[in-house]
């Protein structure tokens, strides 16, 4: 399980808040009903038993429904976008810098091309995990010119008294990164980047040419119906 910072935490728990004095409002209103019926004195006027429940609770609403439109202004405002960066090395990764309003994005990937010879080893799209700080995640928060890293290719190395001891070029996401899909040599891949809760205006796709250079991985941006 990826552990998530303390941000992603606060941020689910605040995308969840209006659910939760919703539910609270359910049952609080229901279980103050049946008291009601059931314990009330004939004699105590109902209006002074239900107006402090009617106050809190709509004080509750009030609350979820301001935070709710508070956000909504926000984004309105400040729409998220995303400046994508194609990098070249060690491996192959992709730099994503947010700009807007804070949002919490995930990244899905897809081998979609390999060169006519070869069959493609992996053509599911596979969540991927985005990095920052140090700590990987599959969903992660970030705010206005916050970065993050997604790695799409790695180079493998064998061991040294192995048919392949110059290693292999191998995708990654997140239910493989401690050992990566071999490919082929060179490779196009599709990559989704999404906001959570998904919001189809906010998507994002895009592919990028992989290639393995002696002991350098090349990743570049390409048509998504370009061929390696």
């Amino acid at each position: 399980m990826e552990k998530q910072s303390w941000g992603q935490k606060l941020w689910h728990r605040f995308e969840s808040a209006h659910t939760a004095y919703w539910l609270t409002e359910l049952f609080f209103a229901a279980l103050a009903a049946w008291k009601s019926r059931h314990l009330m004195p004939s004699a105590i006027n109902p209006a002074d038993y239900w107006l402090p429940i009617a106050v809190f609770f709509g004080v509750l609403l009030i609350f979820s429904a301001g935070v709710q439109i508070v956000k909504w202004v926000i984004r309105w405002g400040h729409p998220p976008s995303l400046r994508i960066t194609a990098h070249s090395g060690k491996d192959a990764t992709i730099e994503i810098q947010h700009s807007g309003a804070p949002i919490v994005w995930e990244a899905r990937m897809r081998i979609i091309r390999t060169p006519k010879d070869e069959p493609n080893p992996d053509s599911v799209l596979r969540q991927c995990n985005l990095r920052k700080d140090g700590n990987a995640a599959r969903s992660l928060l970030l705010k206005d010119q916050e970065s993050a890293n997604i790695v799409l290719a790695i180079i493998e190395l064998g061991h040294p008294l192995s048919r392949s001891p110059q290693g292999w070029l191998a995708v990654i996401h997140a239910d493989n990164e401690h050992q990566g899909t071999r490919v082929p040599p060179c490779l196009v891949v599709e990559l989704i980047l999404e906001t959570k809760p998904r919001r189809e205006k906010y998507s994002i796709r895009k592919c990028f040419l992989i290639s393995r250079e002696e002991n350098l991985v090349e990743c570049s941006e390409v048509a998504c119906d370009s061929t390696p």
